[in-house]
C-alpha cells in the first residue's frame, strides 16, 4: 500500500483552458496536408512530437515549462507560470488542429497562438484594457519559447505525414 510522504508539497493545480478558433489569435502557421494522409494518425504523431519537445534535449533548455495535450483534431501546448497562490497557470497556448478546407481542397493544419488565462495575472501580455491584438503580440513577442518549439515544428509535421500515409 503506497504511503503519501507528509513532507512533499501537495501538487499545485494546472489551470488550463482548451482555446476555440474563433477566440482572439495569432495564426503561427499553416500546412495543407494530402489527401491520403490518416488523420488520427498524424494527429498522433504530431502530439508525441509535442509531449517530448522539452526531453529530447535538442530543444533545452525551455525558460517556461510546458505541458502538452491531446487533442481530437491535434494537440495544445500550453506554456505555464506560477501565480499568486500557488495555481500553475497557462499564459499562452499554442493549439494545432486539423481541419477541413473551407474551398474543399482536404485537411489543413493550422497552427494558432492564444493568450492564456494566467497571461494577466503574472503581469505578461499588458492590462485587459488594452487591445487584445496589442495583447497577443506584446505576449508572443516575449515569450521566448514560441520561436523555438516553431523551428522545430516543420520537421515534425514532415514526419508526421510520412507516418500518417
Amino acid at each position: 500500500m503506497p504511503v503519501a510522504a507528509p513532507w512533499l508539497p501537495p501538487q499545485p493545480q494546472v489551470v488550463v483552458a482548451a482555446a476555440a478558433a474563433a477566440a482572439p489569435h495569432v495564426q503561427l502557421a499553416t500546412a495543407r496536408l494530402p489527401a491520403d494522409v490518416n488523420v488520427a494518425t498524424f494527429n498522433r504523431h504530431l502530439y508525441q512530437w509535442a509531449a517530448t519537445l522539452t526531453t529530447n534535449g535538442r530543444n533545452l533548455p525551455f525558460s517556461l515549462p510546458l505541458k502538452a495535450d491531446p487533442r481530437e483534431d491535434g494537440f495544445q501546448i500550453s506554456l505555464l507560470r506560477v501565480a499568486d497562490g500557488g495555481a500553475v497557470v497557462s499564459v499562452a497556448d499554442i493549439v494545432a488542429s486539423v481541419e477541413a478546407s473551407d474551398a474543399g481542397a482536404g485537411n489543413v493544419l493550422f497552427v494558432r497562438f492564444y493568450e492564456g488565462d494566467g497571461a494577466a495575472a503574472v503581469g505578461l501580455g499588458g492590462s485587459k484594457d488594452r487591445p487584445t491584438e496589442q495583447r497577443l503580440q506584446t505576449l508572443l513577442d516575449g515569450l521566448v519559447d514560441v520561436p523555438l518549439i516553431m523551428q522545430t515544428m516543420p520537421d515534425a509535421i514532415k514526419k508526421a505525414v510520412v507516418y500518417a500515409r
